[in-house]
């Protein structure tokens, strides 16, 4: 009897004791499960190269004010350069409507994807503006979005909406296995990022369902434990919608556009590739390159621009998308991507979404001072956005 107490009643009372402390001890949940978002009020944002973790950045997304209404404007690396004719400086300077730009190298298909579905309530006539770079289809980027960056769009407040507020449906499914390709990348992933890789193992086979459903379960009450422990104290604000009003701003699109077409065209001097001097300089030197693409069974980037338009289309959001140009001057077989080109716009315009599309192949076609460099938009180029964003949501009178 002794033996038996001391071998297994002692140790089950003292782990029952340790998991008792364990749980209500607040300087041990503080270390367990860290506070790490702020809660400081941050101000209305213009342009954020990512959530950065803030609850209040969060809470804005596919917001209106309530004096205003915005669009939200999507992308990646060209969205970051410091522009006056960026779009969240120029429209956001110039109409009562704002632009709200989200975004960093790396930003792609998925990483928007998800960020949109921890949002699916708040899509609905939501006004999105989504700009497609062609370089995300093609090479090693057609992989899709990278697992560093996924995270950083992607909090855990994000990722807890989706598992926890989302029905089993082909989104949440797609959701799952995407996070699961992943998975491996993760070294210490939340518990939203382990129950959507248990489910998408779990759906495999029936056998899978059995040897996964003690971790499904575990992990669910491990997560509602953390979720009584460490209660949010970040309340989500109701949907705010506002209708822009048209305004009596009339631009000269034209002469902008001849204006800002000019003043690019200053800075490209030492070549005749419409590339900023300095860049030609210090990048390119008179060198050309061709770029690469994979097998289409491969390009998940395409899957997953698939699964973004129909998530906007099935939330009723009031999207459009841009894609942009690359130089044909630098790359010299742009004409390969044309099947490309042709899948990405036929998904947006079945989806009768308005389109902006900048792609071109060949140097006779190119318009010089688009780019400042081999992919991203000079001052010229952004207002040829800002015009089709104006236009498409009807910003004028």
């Amino acid at each position: 009897m002794k033996q038996v107490l001391l071998a297994y009643i002692l140790p089950a009372l003292l782990s029952v004791f340790a998991v008792y402390y364990s749980a209500t001890s607040s300087s041990i949940n503080a270390q367990l499960f860290p506070q790490t978002e702020s809660l400081q009020p941050a101000g209305e944002f213009t342009f954020i190269e990512s959530f950065s973790g803030n609850k209040i950045y969060e809470d804005q997304f596919l917001q209106d004010n309530d004096k205003y209404s915005n669009i939200f404007l999507l992308g990646s690396s060209e969205l970051t350069g410091e522009s006056p004719a960026s779009p969240y400086n120029f429209i956001s300077g110039n109409y009562n409507t704002k632009v709200k730009a989200v975004g960093h190298a790396g930003n792609q298909c998925f990483s928007i994807y998800s960020q949109l579905l921890a949002n699916s309530d708040r899509l609905k006539d939501a006004r999105i503006v989504i700009i497609l770079s062609p370089m995300w289809f093609l090479s090693k980027e057609a992989a899709g979005t990278a697992s560093p960056v996924f995270l950083e769009f992607n909090s855990e407040n994000f990722l807890n909406r989706i598992v926890q507020n989302n029905p089993e449906n082909d989104f949440e499914r797609y959701e799952n296995k995407r996070v699961s390709d992943m998975f491996s990348d993760f070294t210490s992933p939340s518990f939203a990022l382990r129950q959507m890789h248990f489910e998408h193992e779990s759906s495999k086979s029936i056998l899978h369902c059995g040897l996964y459903a003690p971790l499904i379960m575990a992990d669910r009450m491990l997560f509602s434990i953390k979720s009584r422990i460490r209660p949010d104290p970040f309340i989500r604000s109701s949907v705010k919608r506002t209708k822009p009003e048209a305004e009596d701003r009339n631009i000269n699109w034209d002469s902008l556009l001849t204006l800002t077409k000019n003043e690019s065209l200053k800075n490209m001097t030492n070549n005749t590739w419409g590339i900023n001097d300095d860049y030609f300089s210090e990048h390119i030197k008179g060198n050309t390159s061709k770029i690469k693409i994979g097998p289409a069974k491969y390009n998940y980037e395409m899957q997953d621009l698939g699964m973004l338009i129909r998530l906007l289309k099935e939330n009723e959001a009031d999207a459009s998308f841009i894609i942009l140009p690359m130089n044909p001057y630098y790359y010299t077989n742009l004409q390969e991507a044309d099947p490309l080109i042709s899948e990405m716009t036929k998904t947006v315009t079945e989806a009768d979404y308005n389109l902006l599309n900048l792609w071109v192949t060949a140097t006779s076609q190119y318009e010089k001072g688009t780019l400042k460099d081999i992919m991203h938009l000079s001052d010229h180029g952004w207002h040829k956005v800002n015009r089709f964003i104006v236009e498409t949501y009807k910003l004028e009178k």
